[in-house]
């Protein structure tokens, strides 16, 4: 059976609201030190079909569902979906949208979910026993409800072309009368971007994506009267407001690019076309500035390198179907390419590496979703077999066609992604990501020098991600050294972002770096070598910031495995006392002392594996449960030693292999 899949195709990922942890700044990549240009572009990571023109055959859609009941069946279904949405319910002036991540429970914070099932947010809330209303919260369905809205405005669209019924396309143009004739009666947001349908100005491109969409779809069939309505009073102000934010190398800015050129191409706007392509902060510059040599986006969080594939994507399929794709060759290679990049460093496991602040996580590799939803323009073979599998409305006027080539994903080997400040170390049933240092606050958390870890296909230790932005636990801890496998002084880990300085790498299983400017007065260096099956890490910090003062210099390393403690660990009462907040968050913490050396045998589901400690003289080991997004606590440890300088060495080896 095929899957279903929506059309709006934005990956589900607030925004954060700042532009870099403990300091706001621009994420903007000068030109004259492009990240894209910091290191030769290297081959394409995989090898591609040819970048190809998709077909809109509606003819051949109508034959698909005359002559196959699977077909008919999810027809059926659609068509119910559209009708129970379209009737009860509708916009209205007086609802202000805000974020999703304000969708909890205003008394704990808990996340509730959002149904199609409640027409407005005093309905939601009545539905919910025991939450109490608050604006946030209601705003935040809000938001919801458009963004789902919108989906069943291109449904409809569809289901016009596909069946004729006018019933369809007269609800679309009523819903876009609508917000026409009120777009400038919603107040002036500018949390984030400047919008007025949305509370960000990256989910009104969102919306505005969907709703040039409608133009394409409807094309002569939408009364000319209409589409001058709604160019007037809903899309010229809004590519307008866009166009007002985020001048600057940004995923958010490649999704507002491309609603401004997506609205041109829906009313032949050669202006607005060239402002959204080759204006100052344009598809093609963000794409020539944002994209490093390794095919990544500058600002790390593999997650939203794939959220800005889905703007581009969605930019350069519309560009295909008017038939403007000539126009960026180039650019659309480089998508390709970055379609299938992060594979490249995926762990045994079917993970990827986790840096920056993406929410939740590890994830999965491929992303087959993503890979589906691209089979249009840049078809691959497990996109095209993916596709094969789902039923929706691309496959239903551009057939995927069963793919020529091997699915097989390509090779990981180690690598240094000097372009992207991460290297990537395979040896023997080691495999290692090592992130050294940022190419922007955007996005970035105290994390320069974190290491992710796997033995076969066990994973030893991984970044956790985060949460929703919008609670407390993602900036006091989530963001925090504590959360990553860094060293720490006074409990507090990386100021600021920082490209950090390579030292070594060897591809046979050596890598090397350090932060001269941890912290204030501090440098921290860490050397990783995979040697005889075991995985060895050094980690030195050193600090001046106090003279000849004496700091906690610590150390924390997080495991997905069940540590089996030696004797004389006793409960920790004072473990978050005198620290930062981040400390508070980890719980059931027992600390002994050690001189010299501590071991830990550690179980990883069938793998054990033992831990060693080393560190000069005396030194404290704590040992508690961390949080952890998706499986609520992980066990981890924080090493602390009172000294100016010193070296942490741990050693992780099998035992029994």
């Amino acid at each position: 059976m095929r899957r279903a899949s929506i059309r709006i195709r934005a990956l589900h990922l607030c925004v954060f609201t700042g532009l870099g942890y403990f300091v706001c700044e621009a994420a903007s990549a000068p030109s004259t030190n492009s990240v894209a240009t910091l290191v030769p572009a290297k081959e394409s990571p995989a090898s591609m079909a040819e970048v190809r023109v998709p077909l809109e055959d509606w003819d051949g859609a109508k034959g698909r569902i005359r002559r196959d009941p699977e077909w008919q069946k999810w027809l059926v279904r659609k068509q119910a979906e559209v009708d129970e949405w379209r009737g009860p319910r509708r916009d209205r002036v007086e609802w202000i949208a805000g974020v999703r991540s304000d969708l909890v429970n205003p008394k704990d914070g808990r996340s509730l979910a959002w149904s199609p099932k409640w027409s407005t947010p005093e309905d939601f809330i009545k539905g919910q026993p025991g939450i109490a209303a608050s604006r946030p919260l209601r705003e935040a369905w809000v938001y919801y409800f458009r963004r789902h809205h919108a989906e069943r405005l291109s449904d409809a669209a569809r289901l016009f072309r596909l069946t004729g019924d006018m019933v369809y396309r007269d609800w679309v143009v009523s819903q876009l009368d609508f917000y026409a004739a009120n777009y400038s009666k919603w107040p002036l947001q500018t949390r984030n971007g400047k919008a007025r349908l949305m509370a960000q100005s990256v989910d009104e491109a969102v919306l505005l994506i969907a709703y040039a969409d409608v133009i394409h779809i409807l094309g002569k069939d939408l009364p000319e009267a209409s589409k001058h309505r709604w160019q007037e009073g809903l899309f010229k102000p809004a590519a307008d407001l866009l166009e007002t934010s985020f001048q600057q190398i940004h995923n958010i800015a490649c999704w507002q690019r491309s609603a401004v050129g997506q609205i041109a191409l829906a009313f032949d706007n050669n202006e607005l076309w060239r402002k959204a392509v080759d204006g100052p902060f344009g598809i093609r510059r963000q794409i020539a500035e944002g994209v490093t040599g390794d095919h990544l986006w500058f600002e790390q969080s593999l997650a939203y390198h794939d959220y800005t594939v889905q703007a581009l994507l969605s930019f350069m399929e519309r560009a295909a179907l008017a038939g403007r794709s000539g126009e960026l060759q180039k650019e659309t290679r480089i998508v390709a390419d970055m379609l299938q990049a992060p594979a490249l460093l995926r762990f045994p496991t079917g993970t990827l590496p986790n840096p920056g602040d993406s929410i939740g996580g590890p994830f999965k590799s491929p992303n087959l979703s993503l890979l589906a939803n691209a089979y249009r323009v840049f078809p691959t073979p497990l996109g095209l077999a993916t596709a094969l599998r789902q039923f929706n409305w691309d496959t239903l006027v551009d057939p995927p066609t069963p793919p020529a080539g091997m699915t097989a994903l390509p090779e990981v080997r180690s690598r240094n992604l000097e372009a992207s400040r991460m290297a990537l170390l395979r040896r023997g049933h080691w495999q290692v990501f090592f992130l050294y240092g940022q190419l922007s606050a955007s996005h970035a958390q105290a994390e320069a020098l974190n290491f992710e870890a796997t033995y076969r296909d066990t994973d030893i230790t991984h970044d956790s991600g985060t949460v929703s932005y919008g609670q407390p636990i993602h900036k006091d801890y989530y963001q925090t050294g504590l959360a990553h496998n860094v060293p720490l002084i006074n409990g507090f880990g990386q100021a600021r972002w920082d490209r950090g300085e390579l030292l070594a790498f060897n591809e046979a299983g050596v890598v090397r770096a350090r932060q001269l400017t941890y912290r204030s007065g501090t440098s921290a260096e860490r050397q990783i070598d995979v040697q005889g099956g075991s995985l060895i890490d050094s980690v030195s910090i050193e600090t001046t910031a106090f003279g000849e003062k004496p700091q906690r210099l610590g150390l924390a390393l997080h495991v997905q495995g069940t540590v089996k403690l030696p004797e004389g660990f006793a409960v920790d009462q004072t473990f978050s006392q005198l620290k930062p907040p981040s400390f508070s968050y980890w719980s059931k913490v027992r600390t002994a002392g050690f001189r010299d050396r501590a071991v830990f045998d550690t179980q990883f589901g069938n793998q054990k594996m033992r831990i060693t400690f080393s560190v000069p003289g005396a030194f404290k080991i704590s040992h508690g449960l961390a949080p952890d997004p998706l499986q609520k606590t992980h066990e981890a440890f924080y090493l602390e030693k009172e000294a100016t300088a010193t070296t942490f060495k741990t050693i992780i080896e099998p035992v029994g292999d």
